[in-house]
């Protein structure tokens, strides 16, 4: 994974949205599921074209955007649902994140990937939600 270290990421691809310590552990996943959308058709960790290392930095991202909403929802930092003043008490909201929510995170994973390998390899990217549905939605 050196081709796609954090220099990459603000000289070439323009990133801002990571800071320097969480990209090589968000790069990572993100080669690993690009490798597995493409069917091992894409290895991002070798020597890979300029659109395969961009792929990986926006893919990055929106792992990022999907851990920050993963804490929010399941963490310490969860939503907050109601809080009284007197006799002090505080609830937090317990639902994971929402559909709209996961819908928007794997769109954009999607988009992602189209934008930068769908010219690549044509019809051979594949995508699907990295978080279970539940059933009837």
């Amino acid at each position: 994974m050196a081709a796609i270290d954090y220099t990459f990421y603000t000289g070439s691809y323009l990133g801002n949205a990571i800071r320097e310590e969480e990209f090589p552990r968000l790069a990572a996943r993100a080669c690993e599921q690009i490798r597995a959308w493409t069917r091992d058709a894409v290895r991002p960790e070798e020597k890979s074209p300029e659109a395969v290392k961009k792929a990986v930095c926006a893919l990055a991202e929106v792992l990022r955007d999907e851990e920050r909403l993963s804490a929010a929802a399941f963490g310490e930092d969860r939503r907050l649902a109601g809080e009284t003043v007197g006799d002090w008490s505080r609830s937090y909201a317990v639902s994971g994140p929402t559909d709209t929510e996961l819908k928007l995170l794997e769109r954009r994973k999607r988009e992602a990937l189209e934008l930068y390998l769908g010219g690549l390899f044509p019809g051979r990217v594949q995508s699907w939600p990295s978080v279970p549905r539940r059933k009837g939605r």
